[in-house]
């Protein structure tokens, strides 16, 4: 359950003329349910309101996005998350159902 579907764009490898459909696992920060709200919530907002500066400085960085955060997930998402997500129309799984 900790995988996701990725697609490797044509032309990341030399002679890699075709898109490669292959596995990820994504990037994910793990905090404790009892870290209070207000600093997950910031946390999260550091990562995606700094995307374009994270990319810049990392070329993996261009692949963040709040949708790639947020799809395919197994684990429930900390309410602090789940209230920056929510402002930006996106709904998340905070109860592990």
């Amino acid at each position: 359950p900790y995988y996701t579907s990725y697609q490797i764009p044509a032309g990341t490898y030399p002679g890699q003329d075709e898109p490669v459909e292959t596995i990820t696992v994504k990037a994910t920060i793990v905090v404790s349910e009892n870290l209070d709200d207000d600093t997950v919530y910031d946390m999260t907002a550091a990562i995606f309101d700094h995307a374009d500066e994270i990319a810049s400085e990392n070329a993996k960085g261009e692949e963040l996005s709040l949708e790639n955060a947020t799809t395919g997930m197994t684990i429930p998402f900390h309410e602090g998350a789940a209230r920056y997500y929510a402002e930006h129309g996106i709904t998340v799984d905070t109860k592990g159902e």
